[in-house]
């Protein structure tokens, strides 16, 4: 049952990590600096990237789209498939932070709002968007990210959860804590449509 809910990112992970050993991305960490957004995806990457349904539902460029530009934090313990979906996240021109853990997540937000008093502005990083792993290392899920991350900012911030648990339950208990739920496996075409629903349903 677990391998079965690990298809649809683990097979990304599986096909990242031979690209990574080619051709390594930079190290991610709390204090670390986002990689620079290409406009094109290195060739070395493309085969990690989530199976899309549609020819072009993952290559929007347009300034309308909600995405472009969107301030997202992304957090996942697994390193192959947190840096295969940064690499999607560029590829939607998002403004990404990556970070493993919920204290990771936390620490990032926090530091940002001891700099700058909780307020986005010029040399500031806040998320408009979490986009987390539902198993997370360490202590905390991703609802639990995703909370420390709203507490931390004062305000509801937009999250999408991603899960391999297809259960009535599971989608409650995120409906109940205001989460878009993502089940895996999850397409690239799927993950955008959910990241823009959060985004339109933020206060």
């Amino acid at each position: 049952m677990r391998a079965s809910m690990r298809v649809g990112l683990c097979a990304v992970a599986r096909a990242f990590s031979a690209a990574v050993q080619r051709r390594p991305l930079h190290r991610i960490g709390v204090q670390a600096q986002p990689a620079p957004r290409p406009r094109e995806i290195p060739a070395g990457h493309r085969e990690a990237m989530p199976a899309a349904d549609s020819a072009n539902d993952d290559t929007m460029e347009s300034s309308d789209d909600l995405l472009y530009g969107c301030r997202v934090l992304l957090v996942d313990g697994e390193p192959a498939i947190r840096h295969a979906l940064q690499v999607l996240l560029f590829r939607w021109h998002c403004d990404a932070r990556v970070v493993a853990n919920a204290a990771e997540a936390l620490a990032l937000v926090a530091q940002q709002h001891a700099r700058h008093g909780g307020r986005h502005s010029e040399g500031s990083w806040t998320p408009e968007l979490v986009l987390s792993g539902y198993r997370l290392p360490g202590n905390g899920s991703g609802i639990d990210a995703v909370q420390d991350v709203r507490r931390a900012m004062g305000r509801q911030v937009a999250a999408v959860l991603i899960s391999g648990d297809t259960t009535p339950e599971q989608a409650q208990l995120a409906a109940r804590h205001g989460l878009t739920l993502a089940c895996k496996p999850v397409t690239s075409s799927v993950l955008r449509d959910k990241m823009v629903q959060a985004l339109l349903r933020r206060p």
